[in-house]
């Protein structure tokens, strides 16, 4: 058994060009480029790619991109970003020996809906109940297990931000108001249930960002806090990007969309 990472997999000491396996597995296949699954792929007899297409994309330079579309000018941008799994599983020899587990335990009942609902056209059953009733309480006190916190009604104040200061990046965006929601829904938890604030193996609050920025933003707003910042220095409350996130697990998820413009940008 020799495990790796796709092109970690391919450095010398593994002698991957002198051997061949009987089986590879490529987890999250779906958001390899395909220039990643070829250097794991090459070197199996039968190969089995694990992921889901509907999840996270693969991560493309955008000056690839640029050049691929010199190259492949009839193709659009969604489709040269299109993970090689997707392409494959969704083709003729894919629908043929192609599998879905459909059947997800990690999403509460209300949440694992709305996402069968509106990127899976209600296949994907849930295989668990509720949570534990010390959620439950400290949930339907001010929301519900998938709540949408609206800060349209605030005018101008809503709107995103660019971040200034030194060693930014300049096209990462930051929202001051939801910084400070989330910061409130936190200390509403907080001040309402001290047994879900007990230390654990893993964080008991999640706060996923759209922006690495909006990340650092929050980041520096909690440890100007002493009560806040003690929660992060005990790994109860964890922040960071929805790219770093796959795979990881919380209790309670806050979502910092952060875009909020006259356009109607959305960005990601």
């Amino acid at each position: 058994l020799v495990c790796g990472t796709c092109v970690g997999i391919g450095r010398n000491h593994y002698g991957v060009q002198e051997n061949i396996y009987d089986l590879v597995v490529i987890d999250e296949a779906a958001r390899s480029p395909a220039s990643e699954l070829a250097i794991a792929m090459q070197v199996g007899k039968k190969v089995l790619l694990v992921g889901d297409h509907k999840q996270l994309p693969p991560l493309f330079d955008e000056a690839h991109i640029k050049a691929a579309k010199r190259e492949l000018p009839k193709l659009d941008e969604e489709e040269l970003k299109r993970s090689d799994f997707e392409r494959a599983f969704v083709s003729d020899y894919g629908k043929t020996v192609g599998r879905s587990l459909l059947t997800q335990y990690r999403m509460a009942p209300p949440i694992g809906k709305l996402v069968s609902e509106n990127f899976y056209d209600g296949a994907l059953q849930t295989g668990r109940s509720l949570t534990h009733d010390s959620y439950q309480n400290l949930i339907s006190s001010f929301a519900t297990p998938v709540t949408w916190f609206d800060t349209s009604g605030e005018g101008n104040q809503n709107r995103e931000a660019t971040p200034t200061g030194k060693g930014v990046n300049e096209k990462s965006f930051i929202n001051p108001l939801e910084a400070d929601c989330i910061i409130s829904i936190i200390r509403r938890m907080y001040d309402s249930d001290g047994e879900i604030f007990k230390e654990g193996e893993e964080p008991k609050i999640g706060v996923i960002c759209m922006y690495g920025e909006q990340v650092r933003h929050l980041i520096r707003k909690i440890n100007s806090m002493p009560w806040a910042r003690s929660l992060l220095e005990r790994r109860i409350v964890k922040v960071d990007t929805v790219d770093s996130y796959q795979g990881k697990e919380n209790d309670i998820i806050i979502l910092s969309l952060v875009r909020s413009n006259a356009r109607g940008t959305q960005g990601y």
